[in-house]
């Protein structure tokens, strides 16, 4: 069985097979494996520091966000639909 872990606030310093991290978390969480984040980039670029997409673009782990975003290459939609089908009634 894999152990995930999803790390929003403090740093996760157990082990893990794989560590997803929300908005900033991927700063303070090295062995991140996976990113998310839900808001707009230009949101998190205005509360974040308007470099927020370049540090994102530059990390070699999964971006999950709203949609792909042209300049993180690495970035796909979040799957809304299939999330839903899978958990229906919630």
């Amino acid at each position: 069985m894999k152990t995930v872990v999803l790390v929003g606030g403090q740093p996760y310093e157990e082990e893990a097979d794989e560590v997803w991290v929300c908005n900033m978390a991927f700063t303070h969480q090295p062995n991140a494996t996976r990113l998310y984040f839900m808001d707009s980039l230009q949101h998190l670029e205005s509360t974040n520091g308007s470099d927020y997409g370049k540090r994102v673009a530059a990390l070699s782990i999964p971006v999950v966000a709203q949609c792909h975003y042209q300049e993180i290459p690495r970035s796909r939609p979040f799957p809304l639909k299939e999330t839903v089908e899978d958990f229906p009634g919630s």
